[in-house]
């Protein structure tokens, strides 16, 4: 599936996906990434904290997981904090996933 396909809009407490027809509710509290993987057939939303808990090799400091996004070359972590502290909506792919801030949490 072809995340051009996808369409998505959220309100305060939930983001909607459609033709997915799927809801998630969102703590007002939390900063969402959309994360796919092989070209869209596995779509996740996460916090940071639940990627890290699910996904720790992702976050290893090594070579191998680096992301290229505006020119620079990052960890995954420090890519999800950069996106968070700039409050970039743009979708970063790194071969086989894809993330993107979907919803900024209230400081």
């Amino acid at each position: 599936m072809n995340l051009e396909k996808i369409k998505w809009a959220k309100d305060d407490n939930a983001i909607y996906f459609s033709p997915l027809g799927l809801k998630v509710t969102l703590k007002r509290s939390e900063n969402y990434f959309l994360c796919s993987w092989d070209n869209f057939k596995i779509i996740q939303v996460h916090t940071k904290e639940t990627l890290q808990n699910e996904f720790a090799a992702l976050f290893e400091n090594d070579l191998d997981n680096a992301w290229y996004f505006d020119r620079e070359c990052f960890l995954l972590e420090d890519l999800i904090d950069y996106l968070i502290e700039t409050v970039c909506f743009d979708r970063v792919t790194n071969e086989n996933m894809s993330i993107q801030l979907i919803k900024e949490g209230e400081k």
